[in-house]
């Protein structure tokens, strides 16, 4: 009988675009005193999104191994924890007496793949065996915005 020992060699097939995804919405402006007078509320500035590979659709389980990081890197073609700075601005116009927020999430284009790890056998053959399902996911260049005036 042969023996199939695991190597350290790692791949990713069938990619599959999952489309648009989103971070959670942080409050970037708020007007939480009515005035006696309309005002215009912005948000703008610069925030930080990195691009993440895990294991559950969550994100919460994130990879650590270099190997598997570079074998999905490889498939879905940008490197994990790179991050890019999103620029934006935005404005509402908010009537006398009324209360209004702006708040914004980040985008991330995201992608699904099947693991496997590469396992020798005694007759010198490779044998993929599917370990896991993983995500990546990668920030897209602007944000998603939402305001409310109440």
């Amino acid at each position: 009988m042969g023996e199939a020992i695991p190597t350290n060699t790692y791949r990713v097939i069938n990619k599959k675009s999952m489309g648009t995804t989103y971070g959670s919405y942080m409050t970037l402006a708020e007007r939480t005193q009515p005035v006696d007078h309309k005002a215009v509320l912005t948000a703008s500035g610069t925030k930080r999104a990195t691009s993440s590979f895990s294991y559950s659709s969550t994100f919460s389980s994130s990879i650590s191994s270099e190997s598997i990081s570079s074998a999905i890197a490889k498939t879905v073609g940008f490197q994990k924890s790179v991050g890019i700075d999103i620029s934006a601005s935005y404005s509402i116009e908010v009537p006398a007496y009324k209360k209004a927020y702006i708040k914004a999430r980040r985008k991330y284009s995201t992608y699904k793949g099947t693991l496997q790890r590469a396992y020798k056998t005694d007759y010198g053959t490779t044998l993929w065996l599917t370990e896991k399902t993983v995500y990546a996911r990668k920030p897209a260049n602007s944000l998603d915005f939402k305001s409310a005036i109440y």
